[in-house]
């Protein structure tokens, strides 16, 4: 077994680089990244998905609605649901990577009592 070796890759060109020996004697088998990552700076692109609500007003006081979000990355989703200035559901979800859940909107105090007759 040789000596372990480590190199520069060009992203461009795809060119390594030797830049020189590393380990000593010992074999090298895995190598980290160190230093920080640059900050992500294009927000996710959010979407919904689906509306999902029973027809009647009791049971939507009682169960909530749900609504499905799909996120392009990692994201968090905070959604509140207004007539006017009252907010009358709220819901959050953490989406760990790329795709679509389901997120269950509460119904608010102030949007029960506006929801009944």
């Amino acid at each position: 077994m040789g000596a372990s070796m480590l190199y520069t890759i060009n992203l461009g060109t795809g060119a390594a680089t030797s830049i020189g020996q590393i380990g000593g004697s010992s074999r090298i088998r895995a190598l980290a990244a160190g230093g920080v990552a640059p900050a992500d700076a294009t927000a996710p692109t959010v979407q919904i998905v689906k509306v999902t609500a029973p027809k009647r007003v009791a049971a939507l006081v009682k169960n909530g609605a749900y609504v499905r979000v799909s996120c392009s990355e990692a994201c968090t989703v905070n959604i509140r649901l207004q007539v006017g200035t009252r907010v009358v559901a709220t819901g959050t979800a953490q989406i760990d990577v790329a795709g679509s859940v389901p997120v269950r909107l509460r119904i608010t105090a102030a949007g029960a009592t506006f929801l009944r007759p």
